[in-house]
């Protein structure tokens, strides 16, 4: 199990990450839908300052390809 219980693979429900408070840090919400600047798991994907604990991966930062997939989800409203 990952830092915080979060493990993102492609089997995990998005519902996991919607609108689900972090473990990590007090306030911050994983994925906001139409919200990909606000949402956590985005400043995690980029080691954006002020996050609590490693960026996501641990390994490193992703590719930014992978992240605008994945901001361009968010801002499409994280659909199902």
């Amino acid at each position: 199990m990952a830092a915080g219980g979060l493990v993102l693979d492609e089997n995990m429900e998005s519902s996991a990450l919607i609108d689900v408070a972090s473990t990590a840090l007090d306030g911050a919400i994983l994925v906001i839908p139409g919200d990909s600047d606000g949402s956590y798991l985005i400043q995690k994907m980029e080691g954006t300052s002020g996050i609590e604990g490693t960026v996501m991966p641990p390994s490193g930062i992703l590719d930014a390809e992978l992240i605008d997939q994945v901001r361009a989800w968010i801002d499409d409203g994280a659909p199902g």
